[in-house]
């Protein structure tokens, strides 16, 4: 089709204005269709999805190539590419956030490498909010965002609390976490986790955004969570309700994520929540990690952020 236009215009190219007018225009009309033509399919292939950050927390001595050392999180900044290329460091309020050896994984992630995160509770304030969050890269808007995360909520309970704790993971905006917070606080953003019931012993999957009057909403996602490996991906859909809200697709421990829908059909758990969770221009702009009343170990992998699933669940 480009090549017969591109054989019309030749001929009209010979034509004045003054000999056939209407040829002449036609003549930018057909030069601006082969123009756009050309140049469209790359548009459209710049304003495909990305992924805009992964960590599989690899562990060595070479922060430049992305690896941690074991231990603290806390004042490590590894260059990761996507999402924290400037080295700029995890900071927080507790040590007890650290790096562990051993990957988690499931049968379906063929993506998982180098170490994990830990949370460890000996010595800590466990009626205080702990966390650590780390810069992200500026982020480009999207109507979508793509999220997912390898969760255990680690062994038995090292200290007995007298409240239901929670351990939680995610992406907000602005981390203006109080050093001595007493109550998980209302963040723009979004976070999902376990809460551990206290008197049960119960465990849930729980998602954590922002709720009416400023004050943080929690859903639970899995009602009855052993202690196992889960993954968990969730789709944002910026302002899918009245411009207002975000609907959030949430797909708990997929067998299959080679697609949308065979993530849907392979889920132990699937389903959707209205939420507020992204605000701005820059919707997200930190990693954050917290827990609150958690008596015993956790551990998150493989935290990735995208703007289409493909970009998610990639090998690459």
């Amino acid at each position: 089709m480009a090549l017969n236009l591109l054989l019309v215009a030749n001929i009209m190219l010979k034509q004045s204005p003054k000999q056939n007018p209407k040829i002449y225009t036609m003549r930018y009309q057909i030069l601006y269709a082969l123009l756009l033509g050309s140049f469209l399919p790359q548009v459209i292939l710049a304003a495909r999805g990305e992924t805009l950050a992964a960590d599989s927390y690899l562990v060595g001595e070479a922060p430049v190539l992305g690896e941690y050392s074991l231990g603290s999180l806390v004042k490590q900044g590894p260059r990761i590419n996507p999402g924290w290329r400037k080295a700029k460091p995890w900071w927080g309020n507790s040590t007890m956030f650290r790096i562990a050896n051993d990957t988690l994984s499931r049968p379906c992630v063929n993506y998982a490498v180098g170490g994990k995160g830990q949370y460890i509770p000996a010595g800590e304030q466990l009626e205080l909010v702990r966390y650590v969050s780390r810069p992200l890269d500026e982020l480009p808007f999207s109507s979508t965002y793509y999220l997912s995360l390898i969760l255990n909520p680690g062994g038995d309970v090292a200290t007995p609390v007298s409240k239901s704790g929670h351990a939680l993971a995610g992406f907000i905006q602005k981390a203006e976490i109080p050093s001595e917070a007493s109550e998980i606080p209302s963040l723009e953003g979004i976070l999902v986790g376990v809460r551990l019931d206290h008197t049960s012993g119960k465990k849930e999957i729980v998602l954590f955004t922002r709720g009416s009057g400023g004050k943080p909403m929690s859903k639970v996602l899995l009602p009855d969570f052993q202690t196992v490996t889960v993954l968990v991906i969730l789709k944002i859909e910026a302002n899918a309700i009245s411009n207002t809200k975000e609907r959030i697709t949430y797909w708990i421990d997929p067998a299959d994520i080679s697609s949308e829908q065979r993530a849907q059909e392979s889920s132990y758990e699937s389903g959707q929540v209205l939420a507020d969770c992204v605000d701005g221009e820059t919707p997200f702009d930190h990693m954050v990690v917290l827990t609150h009343h958690w008596p015993r170990t956790f551990y998150w992998d493989e935290v990735r952020l995208a703007t289409s699933y493909n970009d998610l669940v990639t090998s690459d």
